[in-house]
């Protein structure tokens, strides 16, 4: 590692949560349910015609961003801003029915919070 272990603050998880949301109605993807958790982030969300590890990458990209400007806001000019947010990769599961989409898409019985933003089922994909 060429940084120290990143534990995100309510702040930092607030916009990360912010962030994704914003970026799916930009592209008009469905957001499901995220919840930013202190060292990693639980995101459902349909982005149909769009690949998984692009949909990661964005919510990387442009939650770096958000984080990264809210650091330089905090931070003296003399002091690095951190460069590496997340670690490489991540998790990427299909959800193909609804079950399993009920089963992903709710917090787990160690979360200690709660999704803020909505979760609904996909619509069923008139083309399938």
């Amino acid at each position: 590692m060429t940084e120290p272990a990143l534990t995100l603050d309510p702040e930092q998880r607030r916009i990360v949560e912010d962030t994704i949301a914003d970026h799916c109605r930009v592209r008009g993807w469905q957001l499901h349910g995220v919840n930013a958790r202190t060292q990693h982030v639980h995101v459902v969300v349909t982005a149909r015609q769009c690949p998984p590890e692009v949909v990661m990458d964005q919510f990387k990209a442009w939650c770096t961003r958000r984080l990264k400007e809210l650091e330089q806001s905090h931070r003296p000019a003399e002091r690095a801003i951190r460069q590496n947010w997340w670690t490489q990769g991540g998790s990427k599961r299909w959800l193909n029915d609804e079950k399993s989409f009920w089963k992903r898409s709710g917090t787990s019985s160690t979360d200690k919070g709660t999704p803020r933003h909505s979760r609904t089922a996909p619509a069923k994909d008139p083309q399938a």
